[in-house]
């Protein structure tokens, strides 16, 4: 038996996936991405993405088939998340942030910058620029400060990212305003 999630942050890299996971790419309607998971990890507090609701809206990602053995893998890494049903995918969930973790992230729970190249990554093998665009054009949120941790990657399931697309997201994260700080400045702020 497997299940259908639909991956629409990190899960579209595949390379934080098990590599004989089924995967394809597909757009569903009525959700944007905002930065709204902060939590407690390994390294102090970070936020991660997740998804509201919203009409006339859309969000590219990959529906991926999940067989019963990874099941469990997949919702320990998405342990701050609930899994909510898709109608335009039957059977098919999408995980948003469940109610403790619905808040925008904080200085105190920062996004990681290798976590944003890690997503950007995936979005550029499977949708190309135009696909990193909408990520950035669909995900509200950027006010939420950023740690720039590619010198030492905090985010465990980190990919690398060329040095083409570290420009690409530097680019983008310029066009919705981020702010990039420093490691050294969130051991300052935190």
């Amino acid at each position: 038996m497997s299940r259908q999630v639909f991956g629409y942050g990190s899960l579209v890299h595949k390379g934080t996936l098990p590599p004989h996971l089924a995967a394809v790419p597909v757009t569903v309607r009525g959700w944007r991405r905002a930065w709204r998971a902060p939590g407690p990890t390994a390294f102090g507090g970070a936020c991660a993405v997740s998804v509201w609701e919203h009409e006339g809206a859309s969000i590219d990602g990959l529906l991926i088939t999940i067989s019963d053995d990874v099941w469990p893998q997949i919702v320990a890494r998405e342990h701050k998340y609930e899994p909510l049903p898709l109608p335009e995918f039957p059977g098919a969930v999408i995980f948003k942030s469940s109610p403790e973790f619905d808040d925008w992230g904080s200085a105190d729970y920062p996004v990681c910058l290798t976590y944003i190249d890690t997503i950007v990554g995936g979005m550029l093998d499977v949708f190309g620029p135009s696909g990193v665009e909408h990520f950035f054009a669909t995900t509200d949120g950027w006010h939420v400060p950023i740690i720039d941790d590619r010198d030492a990657p905090l985010y465990p399931r980190h990919q690398p990212l060329s040095a083409k697309g570290r420009t690409l997201v530097d680019q983008a994260l310029r066009t919705v305003d981020a702010t990039v700080h420093s490691l050294e400045e969130r051991h300052v702020t935190s």
